[in-house]
């Protein structure tokens, strides 16, 4: 399989809000591009607006490429760390 100039693979993400009592995921997003900050950007808005309702949010990354996958994932880690995830939270109740 040749690999064609400036082709890149799709990076997915998927962010699962789950519920505890259930086994099964209750709604998924799926963002997928081949724009490395394009997709971290909207993976980053898509689980921020899921943390505003729900406490269980889980997300997955895969790209065939891996030191990309490896990028995201490290990026989607900082951005569901308990820290950001407080500071989220802080501003949006100041807020209303």
């Amino acid at each position: 399989m040749s690999h064609r100039p400036g082709f890149k693979h799709p990076i997915n993400v998927r962010i699962l809000k789950s519920r505890p009592d259930r086994l099964v995921d209750e709604e998924e997003l799926l963002i997928s591009g081949d724009n490395e900050r394009e997709v971290c950007l909207r993976a980053e808005e898509a689980y921020c607006s899921l943390m505003e309702h729900h406490q269980n949010v889980a997300v997955e990354v895969r790209c065939r490429t891996l030191d990309v996958q490896n990028r995201v994932q490290e990026y989607m880690n900082f951005v569901t760390s308990a820290e950001i995830r407080e500071r989220f939270i802080s501003v949006h109740e100041e807020g209303r």
